[in-house]
């Protein structure tokens, strides 16, 4: 990606990290070389994204079935995303040794009875790996840069480790232990502006919490981005400190003061996968270019709060190649 863009270039970061972590996530979910939103795949995903997004915050949904614009938008969409799906558990049964992604552990797996996913279940289980592997990071990403570019003393540290542990070789997996203080910023970003900024859990009895009684069957929002500006957690909130995340400061820190991925029994299943592609992400272009801002950019964009939290509008940089 960085390779494509010329010395001088000005971008929009947003996009960008979106194209790349849909192509990764694509990768890893089905084996595909090539995923953008360009694909009548990822356009289509778009649409589902958008229409979940919109069904969560809208006072009022049309039902599923009634013909409106939306509606019938959603439906051509998923139309396409079941054809291609189909497609591709296909030829993972025609072909069982042939691939090596999510999609064919899935295919494999059985229950204690023994029995296989339904085609149903494989679709739903892997459109919604699809749908919350791609567009989290990328926001997480988004968010990095613009502090990044805000914060040059920060941003220079992570290119100085970069270079002094890299040497100018592309990082892999086996690099990441020696590069810290990359994952140190990641993990800040993502305290300040977690990509799943409300999380809902289902009361299963009557509970009390913090003196307040809890009825069964109740929904309980939680908030990480408030709860990660608790100042007894996080003295000076609102500062961008990746020495946080020290190893022995990030130990002390209370039991779930910091949940980017949630806690308990249903944690986020991508949360390894997350902080080691943000981590990779992050060491990979710092190390071959340096972004700025641009002027009219200086200015914190609004919060888009739909299903992640993103920047609302577009972060251009002007591309220094190094």
């Amino acid at each position: 990606m960085q390779a494509s863009w010329p010395e001088g270039a000005i971008v929009d970061l947003d996009e960008q990290m979106n194209t790349l972590t849909m192509s990764i996530i694509g990768k890893a979910l089905f084996g595909a070389e090539e995923f953008s939103t360009n694909d009548e795949f990822g356009a289509a995903m778009m649409v589902l994204l958008t229409y979940v997004s919109q069904s969560l915050s809208a006072p009022f949904h049309p039902p599923y079935h009634w013909p409106t614009p939306s509606n019938r938008r959603m439906h051509a969409a998923e139309r396409i995303l079941r054809a291609h799906m189909r497609q591709f558990i296909e030829k993972r049964r025609a072909q069982p040794d042939a691939y090596q992604d999510i999609l064919s552990v899935l295919l494999q797996a059985r229950d204690e009875e023994g029995q296989a996913m339904s085609d149903e279940r494989l679709i739903s289980e892997c459109l919604t790996f699809f749908g919350a592997g791609y567009e989290t990071t990328a926001a997480a990403l988004s968010w990095t840069w613009y502090l990044l570019c805000q914060h040059p003393e920060i941003y220079q540290r992570v290119q100085s480790e970069v270079d002094m542990v890299l040497q100018g070789r592309t990082p892999t997996y086996a690099d990441l232990a020696n590069l810290p203080y990359c994952l140190q910023v990641f993990k800040e970003v993502i305290r300040l502006y977690p990509p799943s900024y409300v999380i809902c859990r289902h009361t299963l009895d009557d509970v009390q919490i913090d003196g307040y009684r809890v009825p069964k069957d109740w929904t309980i929002v939680i908030a990480p981005y408030t709860l990660h500006r608790r100042e007894e957690s996080f003295p000076e909130p609102e500062k961008f400190d990746p020495e946080r995340f020290q190893p022995e400061r990030e130990k002390n820190l209370p039991r779930y003061a910091y949940l980017p991925f949630g806690a308990g029994p249903h944690v986020c299943i991508g949360q390894h996968f997350a902080l080691m592609e943000g981590h990779l992400l992050l060491a990979t272009l710092a190390q071959r270019a340096t972004f700025t801002l641009l002027p009219k950019q200086a200015k914190k964009p609004d919060l888009l709060h739909n299903l992640v939290l993103r920047p609302s509008g577009m972060v251009k940089v002007k591309v220094t190649k190094r």
